[in-house]
C-alpha cells in the first residue's frame, strides 16, 4: 500500500513537474520571440561604412578600408576598460 501512495506521488509530483517545465519553456520562447522582433532593423539610416582608423593597445593603427580591401571580413567590438 505504501508503495502505491509513494508511486501516486511521484506521478502527481511528475506532472507538475512536467506543467511547470511546460510553462517556463513556454515563457522563455516567448521572451526570446519578443527581445528579437526588433532586432532586425538597423541602428542607423547608412548603407555604406564609414573609414576610420583605431589604434590598439599596443599603439598599431587599424584602417578599416585597408583592411576590407585586403578581403578580410572584419568584426567591431567596441568595449572600455577603466
Amino acid at each position: 500500500m505504501k508503495f502505491l501512495l509513494s508511486l501516486k506521488n511521484n506521478l502527481q509530483s511528475s506532472n507538475f513537474n512536467l506543467s511547470l517545465m511546460k510553462k517556463l519553456l513556454r515563457f522563455a520562447f516567448v521572451m526570446l520571440a519578443a527581445l528579437t522582433m526588433n532586432t532586425s532593423f538597423a541602428q542607423t539610416g547608412l548603407t555604406q561604412a564609414v573609414d576610420f582608423t583605431a589604434t590598439d593597445t599596443e599603439g598599431h593603427e587599424h584602417n578599416l578600408f585597408d583592411i576590407l580591401a585586403s578581403g578580410k571580413h572584419v568584426v567591431i567590438d567596441f568595449f572600455f576598460t577603466t
